[in-house]
């Protein structure tokens, strides 16, 4: 790295020479720039692990100082490593040059970290024993192949130095290479510098060529497998083994050929064994043989006797007896093991009637682009309890695009055309947009004149699920368990009576519709639909204690608020749903003060105080369902009570019956048009 900072004459910004103090103005600019590169160049050298150290340094002296003080010191251990792996590096398979260029970087790191000699007369002996102690190292490594040029150096005087021996094993090396390529193709039969294999003395040739020499008397031509010189080859007798001329061409042609097909497992070739050799056959010989042995094997599979088998009817006698098993099973029992079929249920009528399960459920491929393009709906219900204002179903609708859910609160099945009337209205006016399809189950309240009417007045598509296969509706479904379980968690929390089971519904849905979910990629549905993040710094703890502003204020020495309980958000209104214990009615209002820790209803669960509710006026809401939508309370920019309470009545009632008349006192259902800020 310094080599490279001097040769760009970058070095004065690492060893101080070249300062920033020292240029203003436009040279201040490039001096930025410059060390900018600089800083770079360090990056992209260091070690990955050390980049994130320096990502955000801004002064490269700095971090040259910083990289020199922790680096630069020698470190014993890094020095005891380095001697280890000095000492168990070995040549093996890997080339001289590669094995001794890894003792260099090995050398070059053990010089960096050690101090290093004066270069005086007196440090010279030192110099020397560090040159026989790499010396020693390298030929330590070296495989026995080696040996004898092992002992030549070690024997050589004076001494060799590093580089002088290893010149002489790279030489050796190169020796050896050689030798073993000769040995190669002396084996494949085609040697460097060898000229071809000789005739016998007792043959007369025009030619010296191999395939093309002519005897000048009868008899069979052979050739020997042992080299004769060229200046002996008309005197001398030819020793060795003798081939004949289809031989010797079958013999180079195999080695020539096929010799790397020795070790891949697979048959080359079928030949017969003659003259000491073997000799392959020719392609049509070997289809030849194949056909022959084919036919054979024919003969023999006729002539074996058959195989008992069991017939068919007694596999199906055995499977009545068996009391109607399946093949699986019945492939373990010896007898059967061999004859069963894997169809054999299909052709018996008494196994799908008695063991028929239904088929797998397959994922939901459907898929929408925008929103009210699918809708989903279910009626949950009816409840046990009703709700103070005498509810006993709710109507969920889930968009398929967005997730967000509406719920109302309805008396009877028969309020869902109403509800389903107002809902498309809404989404007309509100949202500018029409619905496309609608997928429920096959309830009445679904399947009837008037549900058929509206929905082909505004031409939309009604899907169903199969009978008794709600699978097909898990949309909704899924989010009736969804809804219920957070439900059923706000009203154990806040110990609230059965009867406001409403209110803990309607605030989960609103509480759901702002959460994300994995299923929208960690968005909210009230985002997906409204395209705009909803602020959820408005949300308290549902059921706990609040104290509500006393508005309109008169007697000057009156209370100023008075003591309530949390029962939810409204949708059409910015302010909170509050029941008031002294004057048993629901208000709402936007000056509370809440008391999150604290639950009032669980105070009066404990103490089984009788009726502190009376059926008195409540908050004036719409208790039809055609209303669903809106909620005309609260138009004003302050909360009110809507009627004044007669003083506490003393009847005694049991503590589910804490709640006002549901003829004078009316919640609103999950609306959509707008939100509490």
């Amino acid at each position: 790295m310094r080599l490279a900072l001097l040769v760009k004459n970058k070095i004065g910004f690492i060893n101080g020479t070249c300062l920033k103090s020292a240029y203003k103005g436009d040279q201040a600019m490039k001096w930025e720039w410059c060390n900018d590169v600089v800083l770079s160049r360090i990056c992209s050298t260091v070690a990955p692990e050390l980049v994130s150290s320096i990502t955000y340094a801004s002064n490269v002296r700095r971090v040259w100082e910083d990289f020199k003080e922790i680096f630069e010191k020698t470190n014993p251990t890094r020095v005891y490593h380095l001697w280890n792996e000095i000492g168990a590096l070995r040549l093996n398979t890997d080339s001289v040059t590669f094995y001794f260029n890894r003792l260099k970087d090995y050398w070059d790191e053990l010089d960096v970290s050690t101090p290093h000699p004066c270069g005086c007369d007196e440090s010279k002996p030192y110099v020397e024993h560090m040159g026989n102690m790499r010396l020693l190292q390298l030929l330590v490594g070296l495989n026995e192949s080696y040996s004898q040029v092992r002992s030549a150096i070690l024997q050589h005087k004076p001494a060799l130095s590093v580089n002088e021996a290893y010149s002489v094993v790279i030489q050796e090396e190169s020796q050896s290479h050689k030798h073993q390529q000769r040995i190669t193709y002396l084996i494949a039969g085609r040697s460097q510098g060898i000229s071809p294999r000789k005739p016998a003395s007792n043959f007369k040739s025009n030619k010296s060529s191999v395939g093309t020499e002519k005897p000048q008397f009868g008899g069979t031509k052979s050739y020997s497998n042992a080299a004769i010189p060229s200046n002996e080859a008309s005197t001398s007798t030819s020793q060795g083994h003798f081939f004949t001329e289809e031989q010797y061409k079958q013999l180079l042609n195999f080695l020539n050929f096929q010799i790397d097909e020795l070790y891949n497992g697979k048959v080359i070739g079928i030949g017969t064994h003659k003259g000491g050799l073997h000799i392959l056959w020719k392609q049509d010989q070997y289809a030849a043989a194949s056909t022959v042995t084919a036919v054979n094997k024919a003969k023999e599979n006729k002539t074996m006797k058959p195989r008992c088998t069991v017939d068919n009817k007694m596999i199906m006698l055995w499977h009545k007896r068996l009391g109607h098993p399946s093949p699986q099973e019945m492939k373990h029992i010896t007898r059967f093991r061999d004859a069963i079929k894997e169809k054999l249920q299909d052709s018996y009528e008494i196994c799908p009637l008695a063991k028929q399960h239904r088929l797998k459920f397959p994922s939901s491929t459907t898929t929408t682009n925008v929103v009210f393009e699918l809708l989903h709906l279910d009626v949950w219900g009816p409840y046990k309890v009703p709700t103070y204002d005498k509810k006993h179903y709710f109507v969920t609708v889930v968009d398929d695009f967005g997730r967000y859910t509406w719920a109302c609160l309805i008396q009877s099945k028969s309020d869902v055309i109403v509800v389903l009337t107002n809902f498309l209205c809404m989404v007309r006016n509100q949202f500018a947009n029409f619905v496309k399809v609608i997928r429920t189950d096959n309830g009445t309240e679904f399947f009837n004149t008037k549900c058929d009417e509206l929905l082909a007045s505004h031409g939309i598509l009604h899907q169903s699920s199969c009978p008794y296969t709600p699978q097909q509706n898990g949309v909704v479904e899924r989010k009736h368990k969804h809804i219920l379980e957070v439900a059923r968690a706000l009203k154990l929390q806040s110990h609230m009576p059965k009867r406001f089971w409403g209110d803990c519904i309607k605030t989960a849905v609103y509480l759901i519709n702002r959460l994300p979910t994995p299923v929208l990629s960690g968005q909210a549905p009230y985002t997906m639909l409204y395209g705009k993040e909803e602020h959820i710094e408005q949300l308290r703890v549902f059921g706990c204690l609040c104290f509500s502003s006393v508005l309109p204020r008169g007697d000057k020495f009156s209370v100023r608020a008075r003591r309530t309980a949390f029962l939810g958000y409204l949708e059409a209104q910015k302010g909170y749903k509050l029941y008031d214990f002294d004057f048993k009615s629901f208000v709402v209002s936007r000056d509370v003060v809440f008391r999150e820790n604290v639950f009032p209803f669980q105070q009066i669960e404990k103490e089984g105080i009788a009726d502190i509710f009376v059926p008195i006026g409540g908050l004036d809401m719409q208790s039809d369902s055609s209303e669903v939508m809106h909620d005309p309370v609260g138009t004003k920019g302050h909360s009110e009570h809507t009627n004044s309470a007669p003083p506490h009545s003393d009847a005694p009632t049991s503590n589910e019956d804490l709640i006002p008349d549901a003829d004078e006192a009316q919640v609103q259902d999950v609306a959509a048009s707008d939100h509490l800020d």
